[in-house]
C-alpha cells in the first residue's frame, strides 16, 4: 500500500508555533508591559522551509519612563537571523554573543497569562534605549523554521492572538506569505480569518490586512501537497566564503522510502509512559495523547505484552508489571485511561515514569522488542532533573541489564526538554519526534503503524566520490521507516555530482537505496537558511555529546566553547548564546581584558535539601553590592538577596529553600545569577525533597 509522507527532522526537530513579542519594563519588579500597536509577518516558504519576518511597534503607555525588554517566544526548531530595534528613526542591529539569556532586573513574578502566552524559551532581549512616556520602539525578529509534514499535511501556525496580554486594539495587523514548492499543491487556505488567498501548481500565496482591531486571531496556514510515489530532491549553495573559514558549500537532502514487506512480525513489550503533569491541560494535550494511546492498545499484536504508565511528580502505573494482549486487559487499559484525570498542577518526574517502563523489561528473546513510547510536554523538575543524569542513569540500566529497549520520544509543545528527549531516543535505537497538541491523534497512530517493520536498522550513509561531502548529519542515522521523510545536511568543496547511499539491514538482509544529486556552484540568497539549519544540526550533535560528560570536565567546558563558537560564527541562537547589543570582540586580548573580578564556585551541597550554600570568590578590591537571584524553570523570580563585599575574598550565602514570601518552594530545577557592576554569572542547582 502507498503511504503518504511523515516527515521526521531528525537534524533539527520544530513545533510549528510562532508568535508576536511582549515587552516588559526591566526598571519595574511589578509586572508592565508597554502596548502593541502594529504587528506585520512577512512569510516566504520554500520547499518546506518558512523564513519568517515579524516587525511590531510598541508604546509605552505608562505615566513614566521605561527600559524595554523583549520576550518572543520563538516556535521550536526556529533558528533566529537577526534581530533588530528601531528608536528616534534609527535602526540598530543585535547580534549573537556567548552570554546566556537571563540578564537581571525586571518583575519579581510574572502573571499567570505570561507565562501560557510566552512559554518556556522565549528570546529575550534587553535594547539599551530609555524609552519615555508616550514614546514607541520598533523590533524586528527573523527567523527561519524547517516544517515537518502529516502525511502531506503542513501546518504553519502564526500566534497573532495576543488577547492574553491585550484587549486594546491594534492599529494594524497584517500578513504577506508567499510559498513555492517542489510538489505540487492541491489545498491552501489561512483558517479564522478573512485572508485573499490564491494557488496555482507549484506555488500560493496570502495577504491580509486589519486596521484598529483586537488582535485575537491566530493565522493558521494550512496547506496540502499532492502525494502518491515518495520523492527525494535537495537544495544546495555555495557561498563566497563560510563563517568558520571551512567548506563554503552547504547542501539539504531530502530522502524517502517506502515500507519494504515483512517475512515476520515481531512480538512487542511495550511500556505506554505518559506525561500528565498539569500543563497537559492545555490545548487538550491529555485529551488527545489518551486518544493516540487508545489507538495504539486496540491495534497490539496478538503475541505483545503492555502497561500503561502515567507520571506527574509521581508514578501513576496500570500494573506493576506488563500484561498479555487480551481482550479483558485491553478493557481494563482502556478504561483506566479514559478515567484519569489532573485535579492539580503537579510537576514533571519524566525520569521516574521512564525508570519504571525500563525496570518491567527483561533480556529480549528472539523475536520480541522492548519498546517505550515516551510522550511528555515539559521539562523534568522533579526528582532527577539534569539532562547528563537522566541519560547516563537510563544507559547504565540499558547496559547492566540488557535489555535492549526502543526509545521512541514524543515531544508536545515549545517548553520539552529537546536535548533530552533526542538524546534518549539517539542511544537507544529510537525516533524524537515533536508535534503540536493537534497533532498528536495523527502523527503517534501513524507512527505506530509503521513502528513494527522498520525499512532499515543499523543505517550507515554514504556519500561518493570520497571526500565530496564533509561533516554531514545526522549522525549517528537513526532506523529508517517507510512513508517518512529524512533530512540530510552537509558541507562541499566542489559542486559535483554526489552518489548518495543509504545502506542498513531488513530482517537481517542488506538493503541499499541510492541516490544522485548534483551540487550546485551558485551563492543562493534564497538559500541562505541552508548553512544555518546545517549549524544547527551540527549542534544539537555536540550537545547530545555534551549532555553525556560531567558539566564541569574539562571535556565539557571544551565542548561548550565549540558550541559557543558555532552560534556565534553562523548566528543561529542555541543554549549558551544570546542576542547582544555589541558585536562579538575578534581580538583575544580585548576579549579577556578587563577580567572578571569574580569567580562563582559550585553551591554546596548540589542536589540539596533543604538548604544549600552558594559561594563565589571576589578578585579584586570591589567594596559595593552583589545581588543573587533564584529563578525557577519558568523564569519567575523566587528569592533574591544583596551581599555587601568588603574587597577581596570568599563569600558564601545560604539559600533555605524558600521564596520572597518566605514560603518553602516546590523541587525541581532552580537558575542562580550573581551580578556585581556589570559582570553577571550564571549556574543551576536542584531542589530534591
Amino acid at each position: 500500500m502507498k503511504r503518504s509522507l511523515l516527515i521526521i527532522v531528525l537534524a533539527y526537530a520544530a513545533v510549528f508555533l510562532s508568535a508576536t513579542g511582549v515587552v516588559v519594563n526591566r526598571l519595574s519588579t511589578s509586572f508592565e508591559i508597554a502596548r502593541l500597536n502594529t504587528c506585520d509577518f512577512e512569510v516566504n516558504v520554500s520547499n518546506q522551509t518558512a523564513q519568517v519576518k515579524v516587525t511590531e511597534s510598541f508604546t509605552n503607555t505608562s505615566p513614566w519612563r521605561i527600559m524595554p525588554r523583549l520576550y518572543f517566544p520563538l516556535p521550536r526548531g526556529a533558528n533566529p537571523n537577526t534581530l533588530r530595534w528601531n528608536y528616534g528613526d534609527q535602526w540598530h542591529q543585535a547580534y549573537i554573543g556567548g552570554v546566556p539569556q537571563g540578564a537581571p532586573g525586571g518583575p519579581t513574578q510574572f502573571p499567570d497569562n505570561f507565562i501560557v502566552y510566552i512559554q518556556l524559551m522565549p528570546v529575550i532581549f534587553d535594547a539599551p534605549d530609555s524609552l519615555e512616556s508616550g514614546a514607541s520602539i520598533i523590533f524586528e525578529l527573523s527567523y527561519v523554521q524547517q516544517l515537518n509534514s502529516n502525511f502531506g499535511s503542513f501546518t504553519l501556525n502564526l500566534k497573532n492572538d495576543y488577547q492574553l496580554m491585550q484587549a486594546a486594539p491594534l492599529a494594524r495587523q497584517s500578513l504577506n506569505l508567499n510559498l513555492q514548492s517542489i510538489e505540487q499543491i492541491t489545498d491552501f487556505d489561512i483558517l479564522d480569518i478573512n485572508a485573499q488567498t490564491s494557488f496555482t501548481g507549484n506555488t500560493a500565496s496570502a495577504t491580509f490586512n486589519l486596521l484598529n482591531q483586537p488582535a485575537n486571531n491566530n493565522y493558521r496556514c494550512i496547506w496540502q501537497l499532492q502525494t502518491g510515489n515518495p520523492t527525494s530532491w535537495g537544495l544546495s549553495t555555495m557561498l563566497d566564503e563560510a563563517p568558520d573559514g571551512q567548506a563554503p558549500g552547504f547542501f539539504l537532502y531530502n530522502l524517502t522510502e517506502e515500507s519494504i514487506p515483512a517475512d515476520s512480525t515481531y512480538a512487542l513489550r511495550i511500556n505506554l509512559v505518559i506525561d500528565v503533569s498539569g500543563s497537559m491541560t492545555f490545548e487538550d494535550r491529555l485529551t488527545n495523547a489518551k486518544q493516540a494511546a487508545i489507538y495504539v492498545i486496540n491495534n497490539l499484536g496478538p503475541n505483545d505484552y503492555f502497561n500503561i504508565i502515567l507520571f506527574d511528580h509521581v508514578t501513576h502505573p496500570l500494573w506493576s508489571a506488563l500484561r498479555p494482549n487480551t481482550f479483558p486487559n485491553r478493557s481494563q487499559a482502556i478504561s483506566f485511561i479514559n478515567s484519569y484525570t489532573i485535579t492539580s498542577l503537579n510537576g514533571t518526574n519524566l525520569y521516574a515514569g521512564l525508570q519504571q517502563a525500563l525496570h518491567q523489561f527483561t533480556p529480549p528473546a528472539q523475536g520480541i522488542k522492548n519498546c517505550v513510547m515516551l510522550l511528555s510536554d515539559g521539562q523534568p523538575n522533579v526528582g532527577v532533573t539534569d539532562t547528563y543524569e537522566i541519560v547516563t542513569r537510563v544507559n547504565s540500566h540499558v547496559a547492566t541489564y540488557h535489555i535492549e529497549p526502543y526509545i521512541f520520544c514524543f515531544g508536545v509543545g515549545s517548553e520539552v526538554n529537546y536535548q533530552l528527549l533526542n538524546a534518549l531516543a539517539q542511544h537507544h535505537r529510537g525516533l524524537a519526534i515533536f508535534l503540536e497538541s493537534a497533532e498528536i491523534t495523527t502523527v503517534i497512530p501513524s507512527f505506530y503503524d509503521v513502528m513494527r517493520n522498520p525499512t532499515l536498522q543499523s543505517a550507515i550513509i554514504t556519500i561518493g566520490p570520497a571526500g565530496s561531502a564533509l561533516e554531514i548529519f545526522p549522525d549517528p542515522v537513526p532506523t529508517i521507516y517507510g512513508g517518512m521523510q529524512y533530512r540530510i545536511l552537509g558541507r562541499y568543496t566542489v559542486p559535483q555530482n554526489l552518489a548518495i547511499s543509504v545502506d542498513g539491514y531488513h530482517e537481517g538482509d542488506f538493503v541499499s537505496f541510492n541516490y544522485d544529486y548534483q551540487l550546485s556552484a551558485a551563492d543562493s540568497t534564497s538559500l541562505g537558511f541552508i548553512p544555518k539549519l546545517w549549524a544547527s544540526a551540527k549542534i544539537d550533535k555536540l550537545l547530545i555529546d555534551y549532555y553525556q560528560l560531567s558539566p564541569g570536565s574539562p571535556q565539557a567546558v571544551a565542548l561548550r566553547q565549540q558550541i559557543i563558537d558555532l552560534s556565534i560564527d553562523y548566528q543561529v541562537v542555541c543554549i549558551f548564546t544570546s542576542f547582544v547589543i555589541d558585536p562579538p570582540v575578534e581580538n583575544d586580548e580585548e576579549l579577556n581584558s578587563p577580567l572578571c573580578p569574580i569567580k562563582q564556585l559550585k553551591n554546596y551541597p548540589n542536589p540539596f535539601n533543604p538548604s544549600t550554600t552558594i559561594s563565589f570568590e571576589v578578585s579584586s578590591d570591589l567594596y559595593e553590592d552583589a545581588e543573587l537571584r533564584i529563578y525557577n524553570v519558568r523564569g519567575q523570580l523566587v528569592y533574591i538577596k544583596k551581599i555587601r563585599l568588603n574587597g577581596k575574598g570568599l563569600y558564601e550565602v545560604r539559600w533555605d529553600g524558600k521564596d520572597l514570601q518566605d514560603r518553602a518552594v516546590s523541587s525541581g530545577l532552580y537558575i542562580y545569577t550573581l551580578r556585581v557592576g556589570d559582570y553577571i554569572l550564571h549556574s543551576k542547582m536542584t531542589l530534591s525533597k
